[in-house]
């Protein structure tokens, strides 16, 4: 009795059905990846926001509630408050991050920034967060002559973020931070967004 071999229609058959469970396969592996991408970018997103976040309000813990100014640009006008504004400038008392905090002559706290340089210890500075225009986050310490502002230091504290928000409220000495992350998943797809916020007690005096 001779063997018999495969037709050419159970050859197609057979193609067939080998390519339908190849590409369910690796629909099933491209669909995993993608979900594990996603939730990376999710969690990236809103790691990204919160160490932001949090380092701004470490900031803002320093200064006194009568330095600090909401607005939509550099300087000491102070926005309206419950009103939303993207520029917090503030002072802290200088030597804030060395051994001791710096008087004056007549034994008051100096205002300013941390120490620059051995001739800048920072008196007389002002701080400012603000988002620029290529989604980062900037941390600027500037000096102020009347309207005229030049920038010192500058440091980029995150990136890929899609709005910051500052709202003082005078009332009661509170200063409401947010901010909203912008991460792509994938070129296919929409951004991601992650909104982190918080609310940081003002020190009086």
């Amino acid at each position: 009795m001779k063997n018999k071999g495969f037709t050419l229609v159970e050859v197609f058959i057979s193609a067939g059905i080998m390519l339908l469970v190849v590409g369910t396969a690796y629909t099933i592996i491209l669909t995993g990846n993608f979900s594990m991408n996603t939730q990376e970018n999710e969690i990236n997103a809103q790691n990204s926001a919160q160490l932001a976040l949090f380092q701004i309000a470490q900031d803002l813990r320093l200064a006194s509630g009568v330095k600090v100014w909401v607005s939509d640009g550099f300087g000491t006008t102070q926005g309206t408050p419950a009103v939303a504004y993207k520029v917090v400038n503030f002072q802290i008392p200088v030597g804030s991050f060395e051994s001791a905090i710096a008087l004056d002559s007549n034994n008051y706290i100096s205002w300013g920034s941390e120490r620059l340089s051995l001739s800048d210890d920072g008196t007389g500075n002002y701080i400012a967060y603000s988002l620029d225009n290529q989604g980062q986050i900037i941390r600027t310490v500037y000096s102020a002559s009347g309207t005229v502002y030049t920038t010192k230091k500058t440091r980029i504290v995150a990136r890929n973020i899609s709005s910051l928000n500052f709202t003082r409220s005078l009332s009661e000495n509170l200063l409401q931070i947010q901010i909203t992350s912008n991460i792509l998943a994938s070129k296919q797809s929409a951004p991601i967004q992650k909104t982190v916020s918080t609310t940081v007690l003002l020190r009086n005096g």
